[in-house]
């Protein structure tokens, strides 16, 4: 238990399609408002480029303001779909 921890949640996700546009809002309202610091995001997608990928952009800018950033690495079987390495080496 935190004393005075918040718990802030965004919509990502309308009508079953992703929309990386919210992810990336999601990201700015936690980072350049210091609304929080740790950010568990558990999305999936296809795997892209690292500056094509939303999450790991998104994942970058918070890490380079210090906050803690924990992202799902799928559950399509025994493959890691995530491999953003910005969102696990940095935070460690």
């Amino acid at each position: 238990m935190v004393p005075k921890a918040r718990v802030a949640a965004y919509k990502v996700y309308w009508n079953t399609r992703r929309y990386d546009h919210y992810i990336l809002a999601a990201f700015d309202v936690d980072v350049c408002r210091m609304v929080c610091k740790v950010i568990s995001l558990s999305v999936g997608g296809v795997v892209k480029p690292y500056y094509l990928d939303t999450i790991s952009i998104g994942s970058f800018v918070a890490i380079d303001h210090g906050v803690f950033v924990s992202v799902s690495a799928s559950n399509g079987g025994i493959t890691v779909m995530n491999v953003a390495s910005c969102v696990c080496a940095d935070c460690m």
